[in-house]
């Protein structure tokens, strides 16, 4: 691909700005913040009414709904904007009725937005664990589903910390098997490899819209039959008689399920983002990434000061990679620190959200560096040199 014209498009990139930090948020194309500030300033009107600025936003709403469905071959109508992630779990649990005792199928990749929407209406979670590989055990999975009745199935495509690429295929035919709708967190897959709903055949699925170069927004997706199917008990049962006696009417799927004033700077900025990521091309993106990985694991293998916490699939693998140093005495909170302060590196310095996998590995935390189609194998020579100099000089810059 052309990295030359990709890095043109990221004014971000023009301080000497290191960003390995993409499976945190990913940096917003020039296009998305030039639309979302013209949107400020020239369409500042709610979508619900019968003048200029208002058609407008309405028109935009129903684009975006579009570029959605083409992003992610589904239908426009079954397309639920949410306001992150997190929030897409939570509706989706609340859409499906998950009530005290149901049985709910996570893992112990899971972010920790997986958990938090069933946890905390009672569900009972099972944590799916992984083969050594670092793949999600179906023969698991399919002895509990065989076993005991569960609720649904929320699982992530692939892992904010570690990434491998999880056969979500599998997962979706073995839920079907016994009955159990699946739902696939595509957030950390959908900025690499393109999705296909309908091909997948799961009944949900969400992605957060940052994660593509957009602002902080959110996606839910649901087959149109299983949408409609949810409706009556969600939005019919609980309030047709009230409606009906006050001459309200009855909200159609999906927007039945998007409750107040929708986002509008987040849509259009979703929109920009979809049309620059259809401009890159995912043939691009993944060509440029897999130079990427690969690059950073012949560094890594070389540089022998690093030691990569989770199992990696290197065939079936996104360029994400969370390390601590071999050398134990390196506090990586301080090391973290002098890399953003004095070189310009960020990465992430934590638990990412993902204490379960952390503790099944005996770990605390970890320094994450996470690739995007626009960063270069320079920036991994640099982040290496780097490296390397710190651990040289490492008592005397920490001593600092």
């Amino acid at each position: 691909m052309d990295i030359k014209w990709a890095r043109e498009n990221f004014s971000l990139l023009d301080g000497l700005v290191y960003y390995f930090n993409n499976a945190s948020t990913s940096l917003k194309p020039d296009c998305v913040m030039e639309h979302v500030a013209n949107l400020c300033k020239y369409h500042n009107g709610s979508f619900i009414g019968d003048y200029q600025n208002s058609d407008f936003v309405t028109d935009q709403i129903a684009e975006c709904r579009s570029l959605v469905a083409k992003l992610i071959k589904c239908d426009a109508d079954e397309v639920i904007f949410t306001s992150n992630c997190t929030d897409s779990l939570d509706r989706l649990a609340q859409i499906i009725g998950v009530k005290e005792n149901d049985n709910v199928v996570c893992s112990i990749i899971d972010h920790n937005a997986n958990f938090i929407p069933w946890k905390k209406r009672g569900a009972n979670i099972y944590l799916l664990k992984t083969l050594e590989n670092g793949t999600l055990d179906l023969a698991e999975l399919e002895d509990f589903v065989k076993n005991n009745k569960v609720k649904i199935i929320s699982l992530p495509a692939v892992s904010n910390t570690a990434g491998n690429i999880q056969p979500f295929k599998e997962i979706v035919e073995i839920g079907h098997r016994y009955g159990v709708q699946v739902c696939i967190d595509f957030a950390q897959y959908i900025p690499h490899r393109p999705v296909d709903f309908k091909g997948t055949d799961c009944d949900f699925c969400c992605f957060s819209a940052h994660k593509i170069g957009s602002t902080c927004f959110g996606v839910l997706v649901g087959k149109k039959n299983v949408l409609e199917h949810y409706r009556e008990d969600f939005y019919v049962n609980n309030l047709k008689d009230f409606f009906a006696e006050n001459g309200i009417p009855l909200k159609p799927v999906p927007s039945c399920f998007e409750f107040g004033s929708l986002q509008l700077s987040d849509i259009m900025a979703l929109s920009h983002a979809i049309r620059f990521f259809g401009l890159v091309g995912y043939d691009n993106i993944k060509e440029q990434e897999d130079i990427l990985k690969d690059y950073f694991l012949s560094k890594y293998e070389r540089d022998g000061n690093m030691k990569i916490l989770f199992p990696i699939q290197k065939e079936n693998y996104i360029p994400i990679f969370t390390f601590r140093f071999t050398d134990e005495s390196i506090d990586i909170v301080k090391m973290n620190k002098i890399l953003l302060e004095k070189f310009n590196i960020v990465l992430s310095c934590s638990s990412q959200c993902a204490q379960p996998l952390y503790r099944h590995f005996g770990e605390k935390i970890g320094l994450r560096a996470s690739f995007a189609y626009y960063n270069t194998k320079e920036e991994i020579d640099y982040f290496f040199n780097k490296l390397t100099l710190l651990k040289t000089e490492k008592l005397k810059l920490f001593q600092n």
